[in-house]
């Protein structure tokens, strides 16, 4: 299995309890650390039997193992903002045309990625 996307979802409170990109002002960090997270992700899809899916997860601050709170196999890809747009709310961002784009060149990829997978 392969990460093909992600991102941290910073909430402006933590007390929101919304996964929503647009809800409360979050920002988004794309840098995921991939390598760390594929074990975990790769076991979860071995033991639910989802080899393709989006899913919500969060980092106990006490330490642990992730929790997972949502997996689908309907799922939305957020692209990642130009740098500009670091630290502003994600939800301005999705009214410009360029989030338009990207959106559309990381579906192109995405799609690229599952179909190759199919195929094997």
């Amino acid at each position: 299995g392969e990460i093909i996307h992600g991102y941290w979802r910073i909430k402006s409170d933590q007390n929101l309890l919304s996964t929503a990109t647009g809800a409360g002002g979050s920002t988004l960090d794309f840098n995921i650390p991939r390598e760390t997270l594929a074990p975990f992700i790769r076991d979860f899809a071995a033991r639910t039997g989802i080899s393709i899916g989006g899913m919500d997860i969060a980092f106990p601050s006490e330490g642990g193992p992730p929790v997972v709170f949502e997996v689908s196999p309907i799922f939305d890809l957020n692209p990642e903002p130009p740098s500009e747009w670091s630290g502003r709310p994600y939800k301005e961002y999705k009214q410009t045309d360029d989030f338009m784009q990207r959106r559309a060149e990381v579906y192109t990829q995405c799609a690229a990625k599952i179909i190759d997978f199919a195929l094997k």
